[in-house]
């Protein structure tokens, strides 16, 4: 798996409190990238963008195999977000890892392609380590 951290003021990350229940922080995110996904060369959809209770979900199929998408409002930075990108195995048939990390960087290449042609996009940082799951780095003391 792979991640994107970015930062825009494209998309809602306060919601007022009379649209709590109607509105799920990251739908306006992910629907805006899976409709911009879907159109690229080698990209099927699978599963349109759905609320999870950690964030949201969306797959496209490139070579044949699905690739989840995983968005992530990035609480620690306003404005910023994290997409994790994972291939995925079908239930009863192993695919080579070769053939997993290729329809993978084809998903992460195609959404790098969106964030750098749209200049409302900015902080754009590639990791191997979801950036949610880092320890924040330790305070020095001030020894005054």
């Amino acid at each position: 798996m792979r991640f994107v951290s970015f930062h825009t003021k494209l998309f809602f990350t306060d919601i007022p409190d009379e649209l709590l229940d109607s509105w799920f922080i990251g739908g306006d995110c992910s629907g805006w990238f899976y409709a911009r996904l879907i159109p690229y060369n080698q990209m099927e959809p699978d599963l349109e963008p759905t609320v999870e209770d950690w964030g949201w979900i969306m797959t496209v199929k490139t070579n044949g195999i699905a690739v989840d998408i995983y968005v992530w409002e990035y609480l620690e930075r306003h404005n910023s977000w994290v997409f994790g990108i994972a291939a995925k195995n079908k239930w009863l048939r192993k695919i080579p890892a070769e053939q997993l990390d290729t329809s993978e960087d084809t998903v992460a290449r195609a959404i790098g392609a969106i964030l750098e042609a749209d200049n409302r996009f900015t902080q754009i940082e590639w990791s191997s380590e979801n950036p949610l799951e880092k320890r924040p780095e330790p305070q020095e003391e001030n020894t005054l």
